[in-house]
């Protein structure tokens, strides 16, 4: 009776190994968000080692006219049918941009096999905190066969830490199914037929085709196991292993041709942050001022009175501003100044974040003001709207009201010795 409790067990643990080797692999999809309707490109390692799941990923998106890159390590485990993905740590030299630690997404896929490819689907959540509300989505991906194509497979590659990929190395067995083998090998055959089991079990077809490298064929318990129930069939077995120490031979090979195209990818994913000598907003920076919407804006701010005026106290080199529509979504449209240069122009109001991010040195003033000069009225006069600073884990919000004959200002006071 303990006996066939034992082989049991020893067969329960195929379909788990197997689905594990089976969804191992580089992952390419995307990621849809849905606060801000928009797909990101969404690539996932998935691992193993010693029966342990574990993967990287890579998001891409564009902020301020600037393309971002963060890579994650996460922990990955199998619950059901169910493929969990938590996010673990950020990977800071691979990452373009850091990202809220408290801040955790998880993943929740599920693994649909189509003729020629597989594909993992499913949807995605992070965790609200005092900061940061809870966001969700859904992530769709195709596994990769020339994995080694892929931007994150190239990234880690160029921090040494592709050889930890379980996928990128010569097949061997795993801890599972090198207990596996172990205990067949001390199985007796006159033990089986006692107990009742065909001796089919013993010998599953995937072992017999796909020896294990590193251990002799001779010493091999699938090979002893077949050469009991068929004699004939050992010579071929033995044979395999010349083959087997082939594939030695291409990752040798492989190596100098991913390694060049580093340079390129390195120069991507890390664009050089434009150093700015006085005060300038990336936007602006980009449209380099010549625009003839940057040129056309806020022509009429020295015709108009300033209607209220709060103070903001800051102390960091930069801060990031947001706008919002206030009330019903009318057409507002606004630009922003600081210290009477447009930073923003004419920017259209709704209830979708529009983030700019401006910058100080050591020659800005200690006190500046930021107005907000209203393009139009929309359809509901007057324009209303939310700005949003935010330096560091300091939020101020100002809502602000402003027509065609004043402005609603905001003065910035650097904090004197800090």
């Amino acid at each position: 009776m303990k006996k066939k409790l034992l082989y049991y067990l020893l067969l329960l643990l195929f379909p788990a190994f197997s689905f594990a080797q089976e969804i191992t692999g580089i992952w390419k999809g995307e990621l849809y968000v849905d606060s801000t309707k928009k797909f990101y490109p969404f690539e996932l390692t998935i691992s193993e080692y010693k029966g342990k799941l574990t993967g990287y990923s890579r998001i891409s998106f564009e902020e301020n006219g600037i393309r971002q890159v963060v890579f994650r390590d996460h922990t990955i485990r199998i619950k059901d049918s169910s493929i969990i993905v938590e996010d673990d740590s950020q990977l800071a030299k691979a990452s373009s941009i850091s990202t809220p630690k408290e801040v955790k997404k998880v993943m929740i896929l599920t693994l649909t096999r189509m003729d020629s490819s597989m594909q993992l689907s499913g949807t995605w959540s992070t965790n609200k905190t005092k900061r940061y509300l809870a966001a969700s989505g859904s992530v769709k991906m195709q596994q990769k066969k020339d994995f080694k194509s892929t931007e994150i497979f190239k990234k880690l590659d160029s921090l040494s830490l592709a050889g930890k990929l379980s996928f990128n190395k010569p097949p061997v067995a795993g801890p599972a199914e090198e207990a596996i083998h172990l205990r067949l090998e001390k199985i007796e055959l006159s033990g089986l037929a006692s107990a009742g089991f065909p001796k089919k079990i013993i010998t599953p077809p995937s072992k017999v085709v796909r020896p294990n490298p590193l251990i002799r064929p001779k010493e091999m318990p699938i090979a002893r196991i077949e050469k009991a129930l068929s004699p004939p069939e050992v010579k071929p077995v033995a044979v395999t292993t010349v083959a087997v120490k082939k594939p030695d031979a291409p990752v040798v090979k492989s190596t100098p041709v991913v390694k060049p195209k580093e340079t390129t990818i390195a120069k991507v994913e890390k664009p050089p942050i434009p150093k700015t000598p006085a005060i300038v907003s990336k936007p602006a920076e980009k449209r380099n001022v010549v625009l003839p919407e940057q040129k056309n804006a806020a022509v009429d701010v020295a015709k108009r009175s300033v209607n209220s005026m709060q103070s903001f106290f800051y102390k960091s080199d930069s801060l990031q501003l947001t706008l919002y529509d206030n009330g019903e979504i009318d057409g507002d449209t606004v630009s922003v100044l600081l210290n009477g240069k447009v930073i923003i122009a004419k920017q259209g109001l709704n209830t979708r974040p529009n983030v700019h991010t401006i910058y100080f040195d050591k020659d800005s003033p200690d006190s500046m003001q930021l107005v907000m000069y209203a393009e139009n009225l929309g359809s509901i006069p007057p324009n209303t709207g939310l700005l949003v600073i935010r330096e560091g884990a300091s939020i101020y919000e100002v809502r602000f009201s402003a027509d065609l004959k004043t402005n609603a200002a905001v003065i910035l006071r650097r904090k004197k010795g800090e």
